[in-house]
């Protein structure tokens, strides 16, 4: 939004375009069906912090932004296996799938193709 892109330098800006760019829907879809996930997953984390920098102002690490970001929605429910994109389950599920793989640390289950797809239209459309 107009009022946040003032805070940004022009490179930003760009960079956050750049990546929105090539790291599209089909792109995911497609890297997906060739079997890389972890490739997806990390991927789908840059973008997601691209446009938490560039469009919502955020600052800070991946991970307090993300929290800052789903303290806006209301649709948190601890209880429900259905996955809300916009619920803090789902996005920080996504953020450790990425720890767990740039990170070298103990492995977290595996978020399921279907997880993943749900991840990817989501992110795409903010």
């Amino acid at each position: 939004n107009k009022a946040n892109s003032t805070n940004l330098n022009a490179f930003e800006i760009f960079e956050k375009e750049k990546i929105v760019g090539e790291l599209t829907k089909d792109y995911f879809y497609s890297e997906l069906s060739k079997g890389n996930k972890e490739l997806v997953i990390i991927k789908l984390c840059v973008r997601m912090e691209a446009i938490l920098k560039c469009d919502y102002n955020f600052q800070g690490d991946f991970s307090e932004m993300l929290d800052h970001f789903c303290n806006q929605f209301e649709t948190y429910d601890d209880e429900s296996n259905n996955y809300d994109p916009y619920t803090p389950a789902m996005l920080n599920r996504l953020r450790r799938q990425r720890n767990s793989i740039v990170h070298a640390e103990k492995m977290v289950e595996a978020m399921s193709d279907d997880e993943i797809k749900q991840c990817i239209d989501n992110i795409c459309s903010l």
